[in-house]
């Protein structure tokens, strides 16, 4: 009983204000991720497309609407609709104007612009002061597959920027994060720089007889990132 009561509590809490296919009635409503929707949904959202008209939740009476629907969706709905899960008579219905967007393993050249644009966005957030990763980093960035495509980069970032206590991100931390990214290539590419690298520093410090001020400035970094490589290519001096 008391059951029965908490239902139609909640219909007559809820009855009275509009879903977002009625606030979205005379505009275009996005519906990301819709191969996720389930089968009973699928059934009232292509009753809205087709009849455009909409129940509230306990509603009686239809409410006319007329919107445009965007949605997208990582899925293969063909598949889906040949294995049940997904309507046939919806996936027809929403199938008017398909955009295939090719995955990010397959346009690799949109990288640098997307982690600057993330760096941009986040760097606020975690008082990272950089706009863009080193060439090395990006070299390996672009060396795997991202599975997980946009969101996949844009949440691996945020990652980074959350666990570096330094401005200073390396090639060698990000294929210590990167999942299941054992790329040969990459770390023999992180090894060659590395390599490169020290033996940079070392020049540098025999050049200024070991001033570790004016070694930093002539390559270019903080005394604390210096520091942090004489470290990291255990450099006595």
């Amino acid at each position: 009983m008391n059951n029965f009561v908490n239902k139609i509590i909640t219909i007559l809490k809820y009855c009275h204000f509009p879903g977002k296919l009625e606030l979205a009635n005379g505009g275009t409503l996005f519906l990301d991720e819709i191969g996720e929707l389930s089968l009973e949904m699928q059934v009232k959202l292509l009753r809205a497309l087709q009849e455009g008209e909409i129940y509230r939740i306990g509603g009686k009476k239809p409410i006319k609407v007329d919107i445009r629907v965007i949605v997208a969706t990582n899925c293969d709905l063909e598949e889906m609709v040949r294995k049940g899960d997904f309507r046939s008579d919806l996936y027809y219905c929403l199938n008017i104007f398909p955009i295939h967007v090719t995955p990010l393993r397959e346009r690799k050249k949109d990288i640098p612009l997307l982690v600057y644009t993330f760096l941009h966005e986040l760097g606020g957030k975690y008082d990272y002061k950089v706009s863009t990763f080193n060439q090395e980093v990006m070299e390996v960035l672009d060396t795997y597959q991202w599975p997980g495509n946009i969101r996949e980069l844009k949440n691996f970032i945020e990652r980074l920027l959350i666990i570096n206590e330094s401005d200073d991100i390396t090639a060698s931390e990000i294929l210590e994060l990167l999942p299941n990214h054992n790329d040969h290539q990459a770390r023999s590419l992180v090894d060659e720089k590395s390599n490169m690298k020290k033996e940079r520093i070392l020049e540098t410090l025999e050049q200024t007889f070991g001033n570790k001020s004016i070694t930093a400035k002539k390559l270019g970094i903080s005394r604390a990132t210096l520091y942090q490589r004489l470290k990291k290519y255990e450099i006595n001096g």
